[in-house]
Formats: C-alpha cells, structure tokens, sequence
C-alpha cells in the first residue's frame, strides 16, 4: 500500500509541474502578444500622422491610408508598403 500512495504521490506532483510550465508559457505567449499589439498600435500612430502631414486631415479609416499611398508610390517605406495590419491575436486593426 505504501508504493501506490508513493505512486499516486509521484504522478499528483508530475502532473502539478507539467501544469505549472504549461501556465508560465502562456502568460509569456500573452504578454509577447501584448507587446507586439502595442508596438503595432505605434506604428499605427505614426502612419496616420504622417498621413495628416500629408493631406491636411487624419484619414477615415486604415483603408484610406493604404489606398492614398499606394495610388502615389511614395519613396518613404514604412508608408509605401503599408497593408491593414492584423494583430497577434488574428483580427484586423480598424
């Protein structure tokens, strides 16, 4: 009877450790997830204010932004390339 309480003791505490590193990936995973949302939301920001440098208004959507830009090839790249980002999480910036 002891070796099955130690058995039963070993498992309950192997399962608990595979339980701990599952949970410490995932908040990592989120809070990376968070940080990239962050750094793309800045990014974002800046676009839209080199667009009202631009044009003299903030755009109506991301959308705006990326046709007006396209339509005049710009040179600078961060705008040149722009495409409606996603974020980490699959949904589309608005």
């Amino acid at each position: 009877m002891n070796a099955l309480y130690e058995r039963t003791k070993q498992t309950f505490l192997t399962t608990l450790l595979i339980l701990f590193i599952v949970m410490l990936f995932n908040t990592a995973n989120a809070s990376n997830k968070f940080l990239r949302a962050q750094a793309d939301i800045e990014s974002i920001e800046t676009i839209i204010n080199v667009y009202k440098l631009d044009f003299n208004k903030y755009p109506s959507s991301l959308k705006e932004i990326h046709s007006r830009f396209k339509a005049i090839k710009r040179d600078n790249k961060s705008t040149k390339d722009f495409k409606t980002p996603v974020d980490p999480w699959g949904n589309i910036y608005i």
